[in-house]
């Protein structure tokens, strides 16, 4: 993406200002009443997980819902994506949640959320449920012994959420946060290729010839046991769908042959070049069996405008990269960060990233 600076002060004051409307309408109604918290109420009920079996999908047939709409969650869009319809009382019993909402707020307005004031939202939504999606039912259901999705392009081997090594956008904000924000903030820019799919099948279809990318047998969505950012994203125009997909494969660590097999996948697949860097032919790949956990020391934990930093040191990033693959985040503003000479990698509750 080549962006002008007129370009990108537009697109971040249009993100801005859809992101704010967006919150109004979420989480205006919690800004009406604030109550006093009673220790008794910051006490959290005894929470047991259902297992996810036991939840509806959501769809055009549950209790008037209607196909499409939001995680009531995260608020990603959900048209074509598999979500789960959960029940109000087993929404607002969630401990997660509320700790997510919590931190929500705070970020958002710098006001903490009391209990009271939680429970008033309960008592408000009239409606038969909520729609949670695939990345946030975690919160509500047991999803340990879900059933697997079998895979058949890896030569039987299963692989899980828990073995991405990756940063993976499957949506537009997600993409257009990193290229707006966190690669505009790097030094070095990481090569990358990226193309237009005719559809997300053909996007899928691509991504999963190169050697690295798999499909997950607990979720069913892609995964990288490679450390790099990765995207497949419906595109959008003035917020509607165009039935279309962009994707994305880049890292510092994404060598020549490895760039030229994505683009002769995408383009074997229907999809069309819109922009690339092309990486440096003496580049060597960081692999996650070359490092020790053991190298791994725990430095500091930095809380800096409501965000939370759990810092550690290691001399190369290969034992940063076995660390944090065992490690897992669930919470937003929450970051654990590995310090080495070679760069810094870190992982939030997007997954893996390099600093």
């Amino acid at each position: 993406m080549n962006f002008s600076n007129n370009t990108l002060n537009a697109l971040s004051n249009r993100l801005h200002l859809v992101n704010l409307l967006s919150v109004n309408e979420k989480l205006g109604e919690m800004l009406k009443t604030i109550h006093k918290t009673t220790e008794t109420e910051k006490k959290n009920a005894i929470f047991i997980k259902k297992p996810l079996t036991e939840f509806t999908n959501y769809d055009e047939s549950y209790k008037g819902y209607v196909k499409g709409g939001v995680c009531d969650v995260c608020n990603s869009l959900l048209d074509g994506k598999k979500a789960y319809a959960v029940d109000n009382k087993t929404f607002y019993d969630s401990p997660e949640y509320y700790s997510y909402l919590c931190d929500f707020q705070k970020k958002i307005f710098g006001i903490e959320m009391s209990r009271s004031e939680y429970e008033q939202r309960r008592k408000n939504d009239t409606s038969p449920g909520s729609a949670v999606c695939e990345d946030c039912i975690h919160m509500f259901a047991d999803v340990s012994n879900c059933k697997l999705i079998e895979q058949s392009s890896d030569n039987g081997k299963k692989y899980y959420e828990s073995d991405n090594l990756g940063s993976r956008h499957d949506t537009v904000s997600h993409a257009m946060g990193y290229w707006l924000g966190e690669r505009m903030n790097k030094k070095i820019k990481p090569p990358f290729t990226m193309y237009t799919m005719p559809s997300y099948e053909s996007g899928e279809s691509a991504l999963l010839e190169l050697p690295f990318f798999h499909k997950a047998a607990d979720s069913g969505k892609l995964i990288c046991d490679r450390l790099m950012t990765f995207g497949l994203y419906e595109i959008t125009e003035y917020g509607k769908p165009t039935g279309k997909y962009e994707t994305l494969v880049s890292g510092s660590d994404l060598t020549l042959d490895e760039f030229h097999a994505a683009e002769s996948a995408f383009e074997k697949h229907g999809g069309t070049r819109k922009n690339r860097q092309e990486p440096d032919k003496n580049i060597k790949p960081v692999r996650v069996e070359d490092g020790d956990t053991s190298k791994v020391n725990y430095k500091e934990k930095i809380n800096d405008n409501n965000s939370i930093y759990e810092v550690y040191t290691a001399e190369k990033k290969a034992d940063a990269l076995a660390f944090l693959k065992f490690k897992s985040v669930h919470k937003p503003n929450f970051y654990i960060v590995v310090d080495t000479p070679e760069g810094n990698i870190g992982r939030d509750i997007n997954g893996i990233y390099e600093e």
